[in-house]
């Protein structure tokens, strides 16, 4: 059997972690247009269209990730605030 122990503002920390890389996911996500128009502005239509193909399969796959990692962020936060409320809960038990 093994012992599982948590500090639970760690949980906060890595979750703050996590959505510092969103913040950059999503100004990635949004320069998507102006790369795009980067491409067109080339004046070759086979760059634009590889490029713009590379970019909505990019700009997809990203949606994804931080769709997950937001999920993931919230739920470290909403663990940490668990852990601590029933450590807190425990603690006021014990103390006569």
């Amino acid at each position: 059997m093994s012992l599982i122990e948590v500090d639970p503002s760690e949980l906060g920390v890595v979750a703050g972690r996590i959505e510092a890389a969103l913040a950059v996911g999503d100004e990635v996500r949004s320069s998507h247009s102006g790369l795009r128009g980067s491409a067109a502005a080339a004046g070759r239509g086979d760059a634009e269209g590889s490029i713009g193909s590379f970019l909505d399969t990019w700009s997809y796959g990203l949606s994804c990730i931080n769709g997950d990692a937001r999920n993931l962020a919230h739920l470290l936060r909403v663990t940490g605030t668990a852990y601590a409320q029933a450590e807190q809960a425990i603690k006021s038990a014990a103390t006569p």
